[in-house]
């Protein structure tokens, strides 16, 4: 899903399999929650970073089939996979998802280090007014888009 060009990065896919072979591409639902609210915070802080058109994940699943199946992948199914998790508080939260999401590590190294240090806090503001001081639930949901060749 962060191929800058989606359909190449498909259709590479698809050539380097083997015939017969499956192949799995995996994208995050429609953003909601708190995960959400992570992006939110820049958004406000640098709108310039955020002027362009970004291509969304494949968050619907008839355009993630269609995707696949253009192609050239057969057999094309979709599965989304849920998984809930409670984080005790909102900084460790906010710690959790420096450490582990990967769109966040990208804004990082776009930014640079020292930039990245007063987002990062400005996002942590962001956070505790939103959600408050409390744990976090959140619910994670995933497809799974898988396709033969």
């Amino acid at each position: 899903m962060f191929f800058s060009d989606r359909a190449a990065g498909f259709r590479e896919l698809w050539r380097v399999l083997r015939p017969g072979g499956r192949a799995v591409v995996s994208s995050f639902a429609s953003m909601t929650g708190p995960f959400a609210l992570l992006f939110d915070g820049p958004r406000t802080m640098l709108p310039d970073l955020f002027s362009e058109e970004v291509e969304q994940p494949l968050s619907d699943l008839e355009q993630f089939r269609r995707e696949i199946a253009a192609a050239g992948f057969r057999e094309v199914t979709i599965h989304t996979i849920t998984h809930s998790e409670t984080t005790p508080s909102v900084s460790e939260y906010w710690a959790k998802m420096q450490r582990s999401r990967v769109s966040i590590a990208l804004f990082r190294r776009k930014l640079g280090d020292e930039r990245w240090k007063e987002v990062a806090q400005g996002v942590l503001n962001w956070l505790q007014e939103a959600l408050g001081d409390r744990p976090v639930e959140e619910v994670f949901r995933a497809h799974l888009g898988i396709g033969a060749k």
